[in-house]
């Protein structure tokens, strides 16, 4: 080579896909392993981030001598036993390095040491602490002084991303010896790009250089697993690991083709350029990674002098310098990806799809690209496992193609399903040229099986969760056993629809009822109580709740609220607009679980109707999930016809003949309401030799002065049978009590006369009847009668005696015979 010049090659990996690797040209498999969003069957490309044309140009093409010399190194791995900068052996380094196993400056690294530096349209570049020049558009030089050591060197600011954060990534002089040519300016020259992490150093030796991680735009350090590939260590130039056994150093790997000894000086591991021709300088280039964990790492670099001249503002006078430039080629394994998918009847290679119902089939799907290997890279074993979740079982064949050539690959698989309903899908020999450059799709046709209880899975939004992934496991080359998972797919069921029931029934509390039952009677103002039992019971585990369950009722006309109840909880009464409960949530959270029941109670009073009135009394629930007719649950109240009550008092209980006593009989609807229009009517027939007398009856309507009525309107002609139908009314031609009336009392002055004497008790039976109706113009015509009642008042007549005289003698002889007498007591009345 022209110059000497160092590569150091920072390496994070994360470029999965063709093994296929030679010199920087990759054949990446495009896959992007998202957890909903994953891509398996794209084309192959080359990697923009590894620029393999500049490379190329820059490596020389090996004799055949070369080559057989790099075939004996690859086999020994030989250390050189001359370290340039000690000026002594080196001791084994033991475990500390392996073979990076891809050779051609490759090498496999471990999967979770990730971190991924790329150039981006974000990534900037930018010098601190020194003064700085543009050298050439995206090229800048910074002046280095001997008095800045730590205290300057480069940011890449953007520069890549770690566990899905971007990474800003701090490097620092941390020490170094300036060795100027004559004619130099007074500090080395450090060039650096814009647009690649590539370093020129001029007149800088020894140096140490610290690689700190931030995240991006902060100051906040991050702790960081990643790889540091350092290339081109040419005959005596050593790259040092410092202190590495208690560094954040945790291995390192040799490559493959390269002319690099290596080992321990104390607790420095140390990799030397030594070359099978010491004397020259242009030896193929060399390359070693360092795998680390930390929130930065450090390295140093030594060479020997020479004479360089440093210009200002470009680097080079023409003499040697050190060309250190980052990238990426050092390649974390993983595991070809794998993508999962669900399908149904109606839904087709989806990560979430929802069932018709449990009873409907539904089918997996794995994806997979198998990268085009190279032989010595083949797997030992390659397999996709698969839990199926509880209450899943296989229905059918299982079938695995090649989505791309449309080929079934089944016979090159077998598939079992164990006892724990593990599903196994494995190659039956991975170790051939056509089991690779392949998109593999596995579908397996699953269903429900009659077991399956759904409730023991999530249940979101009514439906239960069943979610389910895969892994592919391959055994590598190197015997590793390594699993990659794939995404996660979910299955929503719904559960059974459930079935719920009502159930309503009616009790008198007045007349005492213990029981609900279907029908009750009851006359006005009694209180009955609606029982409306709601239930959703199921032996069936898989039926769901009712959700948003609500219930309606609406009382019957004639019947007013007075309490209610939720499983004797008292509810109020406003959730009640006009006799009516609408769409009412009686469950908590709105949602009737399955095998609960809720009990509503709901207290009412009856009002007036005619005789033999069905009040029916209907309730529903309801639900936002209910299939089917709504379910109904009907109670009946029957009313009776309005009761009258009557009596008649007389205000005496024995009188002479001839004495005065009154009468009184008092005639009441007790059944009354303001809806019902009633009639009463009141007929006393009295008992022989007893008379009203004439002027005397006298009527009032429900506590009004009593009022005088004509002798003619009530009484027959001898005052001895009374009928109050010709009572004066404004209302009707007939005596009507209207919807505020109720009660009718007559009274009336009556007289016994002799023949009355002596005889039983007289009991005065007076009998009550009329009409009643709802529409007042239905009443004389079509009212219903009320069953009549009859009320009596006893009394007993004696004779009177003494205090008499004769007022009037035929004769004017005493004791004639044949002579008449009218005989008057002393108030004057006749009595013999």
């Amino acid at each position: 080579m022209k110059n000497k010049w160092m590569k150091i090659l920072v390496v994070v990996g994360f470029l999965i896909g063709s093994l296929g690797i030679v010199l920087f040209q990759k054949n990446v498999s495009n896959i992007k392993a998202e957890e909903q969003e994953v891509t398996i069957n794209e084309e192959k490309e080359i990697s923009n981030e590894d620029e393999p044309a500049k490379f190329i140009d820059e490596t020389e093409q090996f004799t055949e001598e070369e080559k057989n010399f790099f075939s004996e190194l690859r086999n020994d791995n030989r250390m050189y036993p001359q370290s340039y900068a000690v000026g002594g052996k080196l001791t084994p380094s033991g475990n500390r390095v392996v073979s990076g196993g891809l050779g051609d400056y490759n090498t496999w690294i471990p999967s979770d040491y990730n971190l991924s530096i790329k150039f981006t349209p974000e990534t900037k570049v930018e010098g601190w602490g020194g003064v700085i020049a543009t050298e050439a558009p995206n090229q800048k030089v910074m002046q280095v002084p001997a008095n800045k050591q730590g205290a300057l060197g480069l940011w890449y600011r953007n520069i890549g991303m770690y566990n899905g954060e971007r990474v800003d990534i701090k490097v620092t002089l941390d020490s170094y010896t300036l060795k100027l040519g004559t004619g130099s300016k007074p500090f080395g020259v450090l060039r650096f790009f814009e647009k690649e992490m590539t370093q020129d150093i001029f007149g800088i030796y020894d140096i140490s250089e610290t690689f700190s991680f931030y995240k991006s735009g902060t100051s906040t350090p991050i702790n960081v697993k990643g790889a540091l590939t350092f290339g081109d260590i040419d005959y005596a130039e050593e790259l040092v690991f410092p202190n590495f056994d208690a560094s954040n150093w945790h291995k390192a790997y040799v490559h493959h083709q390269n002319q690099l000894g290596y080992g321990m000086t104390g607790n420095e591991l140390r990799f030397v350029g030594g070359g099978k021709d010491a004397q020259k300088e242009n030896t193929p280039q060399a390359f070693t990674t360092g795998i680390f964990q930390g929130v930065s790492v450090s390295i140093k670099y030594e060479d020997k002098h020479r004479n360089v001249v440093t210009k200002w503002p470009t680097g080079n006078g023409g003499q040697g310098y050190t060309f250190i430039q980052m990238t990426t080629n050092a390649r974390p394994f993983k595991t070809p990806v794998i993508k999962k998918q669900v399908s149904d009847s109606n839904e087709t290679k989806t990560t979430t799809n929802t069932l018709n119902s449990k009873e409907e089939n539904f089918t997996y799907t794995f994806e997979t690209r198998i990268p085009n290997e190279r032989k010595e890279w083949w797997y030992n074993a390659f397999q996709i496992t698969d839990k199926l979740p509880n209450g899943v079982e296989k229905n059918g064949a299982i079938v695995v193609k090649d989505s791309v050539r449309n080929e079934n690959l089944t016979s090159q698989f077998t598939s079992s399903i164990d006892v724990n309903n593990n599903l196994t899908v494995k190659a039956i020999n991975p170790k051939q040229a056509s089991f690779y450059d392949r998109v593999l799709e596995v579908t397996v046709p699953v269903k429900l099986n009659a077991k399956v209880n759904l409730n023991s899975y999530p249940v979101i939004d009514g439906l239960a969760q069943i979610t389910n992934k895969a892994t592919i496991t391959t055994q590598t080359f190197d015997n590793s056993q390594r699993n990659e998972v794939s995404n996660t797919v979910t299955t929503k069921v719904p559960f059974d629809p459930p079935k719920p029931m009502i159930q309503k029934k009616v009790r008198n509390i007045t007349t005492g009822e213990t029981v609900y039952q279907k029908n009750t009677k009851a006359k006005y103002d009694d209180v009955v109580e609606y029982e409306i039992v709601l239930k959703n019971e199921s032996t069936n585990v898989n039926m769901s709740s009712l959700k948003d369950a609500a219930f309606t009722d609406k009382l019957p006309e004639g019947v007013t609220l007075k309490s209610w109840s939720i499983n004797d909880e008292a509810k109020p009464n406003s959730a009640w607009v006009g006799n009516k409960l609408t769409n009412y949530n009686y469950a908590p959270g709105k949602t009737h679980e399955r095998n609960k029941t809720y009990v509503i109670k709901i207290q009412a009073i009856v009002g007036q109707a005619n005789d033999g009135t069905t009040r029916r009394n209907e309730g529903s629930m309801t639900g936002a999930n209910l299939t089917g007719a709504i379910p109904t649950s009907i109670a009946d109240v029957v009313v009776l016809k309005p009761k009258l009550k009557i009596s008649k008092v007389v205000n005496k209980a024995s009188v002479v003949n001839g004495e005065e006593f009154v009468y009184t009989v008092s005639m009441e609807n007790i059944t009354r309401d303001i809806a019902l229009y009633s009639s009463m009517i009141i007929e006393d027939k009295l008992p022989a030799g007893i008379v009203a007398k004439a002027g005397t009856t006298t009527y009032s309507l429900n506590g009004e002065a009593s009022k005088k009525v004509v002798d003619n309107l009530v009484w027959n002609a001898s005052r001895t049978v009374l009928n109050t139908k010709g009572l004066p009314d404004s209302a009707s031609k007939s005596p009507i009590i209207s919807q505020t009336k109720g009660k009718l009392v007559i009274s009336f002055t009556a007289i016994a006369d002799a023949t009355t004497v002596g005889k039983p008790d007289l009991v005065n039976t007076v009998t009550g009847s009329g009409k009643y109706d709802l529409k007042k113009e239905n009443l004389v015509e079509k009212g219903k009668p009320f069953d009549p009642i009859k009320g009596t008042a006893t009394l007993s007549v004696t004779q009177a005696r003494g205090g008499l005289q004769i007022i009037k003698q035929d004769d004017t002889k005493k004791r004639l015979a044949g002579a008449k007498y009218t005989v008057k007591n002393a108030a004057g009345a006749q009595v013999g």
